[in-house]
């Protein structure tokens, strides 16, 4: 593993370092607060078991099961010990202007999608073949118009056997400035959780009403300001116990609890552990441990992604699960 890595940021900023369209990674995570980003994004849990939380609604994935994340759409990740995820994150745009005139093409899912293909026999395989082909083309500096070719059998796929929602210009632009809104509020509240933070001062800088606030938080990410900045503080806490050596006290001081003991019952109430025995949890069992903290993300160095995504592909790779298309796309 290369580290972890600590989410500040709900509103995912998405770079396509490697194409102009596509991001593609592998990540081992135990939880990701509710955030937002502009792509589409299709995962594959590789290993575990995720919980999905979108729509106000959780389902619950395991290994080989697929979901998809719309642009815009609020969702939340949850694993007890952690699941291995695959996920591929793709632009809009070049997507969009496939679809004629001002409408924009959401898929009408709900995690997982294997149910989806029931009806066509080696379509949900097939899916699965795309994806481990497209992320080994591009972990391994493939040609970008071989990973377009890929991404483009991939996104027909799916819309000749998924359902389609098409949202006009008039219903997609309030949805796109409540996205913009609640950038710029999280983005606040992340600078600022831990310190005294009212939800008057965040809607006096952004000239909005208690009651309009209130609602954006509600409706957008399925949870009161009050319940966000908690699970800001908790998380921060969580960081600094795994990886700094201060003490409770001045943990809780710099997330910004009022008082150490509202953070030893949030510690009893997630992980039934305190805040002392979630750090031993963590130093004595590493990687494998239960008291892994809410928005770390470990992800895998580019050698080790390769590792878990080369028979991850070769499961997928025959003519039957590919439907030939291993001969026009010579995988080796």
């Amino acid at each position: 593993m290369t580290g972890v890595i600590f989410v500040s940021n709900e509103y995912e900023i998405i770079s396509h370092s490697k194409a102009n369209y596509l991001n593609v990674f592998v990540v081992h995570l135990v939880s990701r607060t509710p955030h937002i980003h502009r792509d589409l994004e299709l995962g594959i849990v590789l290993e575990g078991i995720l919980s999905v939380k979108t729509g106000g609604k959780t389902y619950e994935l395991g290994k080989d099961d697929a979901y998809i994340i719309n642009s815009m759409e609020a969702h939340e990740f949850v694993s007890g010990k952690g699941a291995l995820i695959l996920a591929l994150q793709f632009a809009p745009a070049p997507f969009d202007s496939f679809v004629q005139g001002d409408d924009r093409r959401r898929f009408d899912t709900a995690p997982p999608i294997k149910e989806y293909f029931s009806k066509s026999e080696g379509q949900y395989e097939l899916l699965l073949g795309l994806c481990s082909a497209l992320a080994v083309d591009y972990m391994q500096d493939g040609s970008e118009y071989r990973c377009l070719a890929l991404a483009a059998s991939l996104y027909n796929l799916l819309c000749e056997t998924l359902p389609i929602q098409s949202l006009s210009h008039v219903d997609y632009m309030p949805m796109q400035r409540r996205t913009e809104r609640l950038i710029s509020v999280t983005d606040y509240i992340d600078a600022n959780f831990n310190r005294k933070l009212l939800l008057e001062e965040i809607a006096e800088r952004e000239g909005l009403s208690l009651f309009h606030l209130s609602h954006l938080f509600k409706d957008t990410l399925g949870m009161s300001f009050q319940e966000y900045i908690k699970k800001k503080r908790f998380e921060y806490a969580c960081l600094l116990l795994a990886t700094t050596d201060m003490n409770i006290l001045d943990i809780s001081i710099d997330s910004g609890f009022s008082d150490v003991r509202y953070l030893n019952s949030m510690f009893k109430k997630q992980y039934g552990c305190t805040p002392s025995e979630y750090r031993a949890g963590l130093s004595t069992e590493g990687d494998d441990s239960d008291f892994l903290s809410e928005s770390i993300q470990y992800f895998p160095t580019q050698e080790d992604t390769l590792t878990i995504l080369l028979p991850f592909r070769d499961r997928f790779s025959s003519p039957d699960s590919l439907h030939g298309l291993k001969s026009v796309f010579h995988f080796s």
